[in-house]
C-alpha cells in the first residue's frame, strides 16, 4: 500500500502538537488551582508545582501518541502513579486507535484504568463507574476508528488491485487484437503485394523497350521495400514488446541522423517538383524514434501531395534546432487532377499527430497560402523520445487527523 501523502502526515503532526499542548496547559492550570479527583477539586497544597510539572509532562507525552502509542501511554502511566493525570483518557484512546493488539497495549490500558479509578481510595460506586467509563469509552472509540480505518484501507487496496487486473486484461485484449490484425494483414496485403512484385519482375523480363523494363524494375523495388516495411509492421503488431521476435530478421542499424533525400528523389521520379533544404547540424544523441517519426512526417506529407495535389510544387525543410528536429512540408495547389485514384478517407495525418505527440513533440497541419497545404512538426531528439509513457499513480485514501 502506498504511504500517506506528506500533507496528511503534516496535518497529523500539527494536530498532535496542538492536542498535547492544550492538554498540558489545561491540566497544569487545573493542578495549580487544586488537586482533582472523584470528590471534586481540593485547595492546593503549599507547594503544588510538582503536581503541575507532572500534569504538563503527561500532556506533552501525547505528542508521540500516534507514532509511538505504547511508549506515550507508558510515560503517562508512570506519571499517573502518584496522582491521576488529565492525559490518561487521551493515552487510552491512542492505545485503541494506533497501537497493535499486543499484551503490552492491553496491560497499559488496564494500568491506566487502575490509576484513574484509584480503587484503594474510599469512594462511591457511581464515582468508580464514571471513572471507569472515562477509560473504557476512549478505548472502545479508538478501537472502532482503527477498525474503520483498516477497512477503508483494505477496500482501497482491493479497488486498486481490481483496477490493475482490469488494466492487465485490457492490455492482453489489445495484444490479442493486434495479433489478429497482424495475421489478417499478412494473409491479405502481403499476398497481394507479393503478386505485384512477381508480376513486375515478369514484366521486366519480357519487356522489349528499355523504359518499360526500367519502370518495371522500379515497381519491383518499390514493392520489395513495401514488403519489408510491412513485415516489420506485422512483427511489431504481433509482439509490441519485442519488435524483432524469434524467426524475424533483425532490424537494420538505425541511421545516425535524419536523411530524407531518398524520399525526395522518389517523388521527383514520380513527377513532383520538390525542393529540399537542410539547416543546422544533427547532434550525436539522436533518438532513433525521433528520426523515424520525422521521416514518417515527410513520407506521409509527400504521399498526400501525390494523392491530392499532382503537379504542385513542394518545399521540404528540415531544421536541426536545439529543441529537436523541425520538419516543414509545404505544397502549392495542384495543377491537374490525379492520374490514378489512390483512395480517400485515410487517417494518415491523425496518426502522425498521435505519433509526434507521443514523442513529446508538436504537430500542425492545415491549408497554406494560395490553396496549398502545410505540414509542420517539431520532435525532440533526446533520449526521452524513446521513453515509454509513465503509469498513472493512484491516490491513497486520506486518513483523518484524529
Amino acid at each position: 500500500m502506498h504511504p500517506p501523502p506528506p500533507a496528511t502526515i503534516a496535518r497529523a503532526v500539527v494536530f498532535d502538537v496542538v492536542l498535547a499542548g492544550s492538554v498540558a496547559v489545561v491540566a497544569g492550570l487545573l493542578r495549580a488551582l487544586g488537586s482533582f479527583d472523584g470528590d471534586g477539586v481540593h485547595p492546593p497544597h503549599p507547594l503544588p508545582w510538582w503536581g503541575v510539572l507532572v500534569q504538563v509532562a503527561a500532556g506533552a507525552a501525547l505528542v508521540q501518541r500516534r507514532r509511538r502509542p505504547i511508549a506515550s501511554a507508558g510515560v503517562v502511566f508512570v506519571l499517573s502513579l502518584g496522582d491521576p493525570v488529565l492525559a490518561g483518557p487521551f493515552a487510552v484512546y491512542a492505545l485503541g486507535a494506533y497501537a497493535p493488539s499486543r499484551r503490552a497495549a492491553w496491560a497499559l490500558a488496564a494500568g491506566l484504568a487502575v490509576t484513574m479509578c484509584e480503587p484503594w481510595r474510599a469512594q462511591s460506586g457511581s464515582d468508580v463507574f464514571v471513572e471507569l467509563l472515562a477509560v473504557v469509552t476512549p478505548l472502545l472509540l479508538g478501537k472502532y476508528l482503527a477498525s474503520r480505518r483498516g477497512l477503508i484501507l483494505a477496500l482501497a487496496e482491493r479497488a486498486e488491485r481490481v483496477e490493475r487486473e482490469q488494466a492487465e486484461r485490457d492490455r492482453q485484449a489489445r495484444i490479442e487484437e493486434r495479433r489478429r490484425l497482424a495475421g489478417e494483414m499478412h494473409d491479405m496485403i502481403t499476398h497481394r503485394v507479393s503478386l505485384m512484385v512477381l508480376q513486375a519482375g515478369a514484366l521486366r523480363t519480357i519487356a522489349e523497350r528499355d523504359n518499360v523494363r526500367s519502370a518495371a524494375e522500379e515497381l519491383r523495388l518499390t514493392g520489395c521495400q513495401a514488403l519489408s516495411e510491412l513485415r516489420e509492421l506485422v512483427a511489431i503488431l504481433r509482439d509490441p514488446d519485442d519488435p524483432t521476435p524469434t524467426g524475424t530478421p533483425a532490424r537494420a542499424a538505425e541511421p545516425a541522423g535524419l536523411d530524407v533525400s531518398d524520399l525526395v528523389a522518389d517523388s521527383r521520379a514520380a513527377g513532383i517538383e520538390v525542393d529540399l533544404t537542410v539547416t543546422g547540424s544533427a547532434p550525436a544523441d539522436h533518438a532513433p524514434a525521433a528520426v523515424r517519426g520525422a521521416r514518417r512526417v515527410v513520407q506521409e506529407a509527400l504521399t498526400n501531395v501525390h494523392k491530392h495535389a499532382p503537379g504542385a510544387h513542394v518545399t521540404v525543410a528540415v531544421r536541426h534546432e536545439p529543441e529537436g528536429i523541425a520538419v516543414t512540408v509545404a505544397n502549392s495547389a495542384g495543377t491537374r487532377t490525379p492520374d490514378v485514384d489512390l483512395g480517400t478517407g485515410g487517417t494518415g495525418l491523425l496518426g502522425l499527430r498521435e505519433r509526434v505527440e507521443l514523442l513529446g513533440g508538436r504537430f500542425r497541419a492545415g491549408p497554406g497560402d494560395a490553396g496549398g497545404f502545410t505540414v509542420e512538426a517539431l520532435i525532440p531528439v533526446g533520449e526521452s523520445a524513446d521513453a515509454p509513457p509513465r503509469p498513472i499513480a493512484h491516490p491513497v485514501p486520506d486518513e483523518g487527523a484524529a
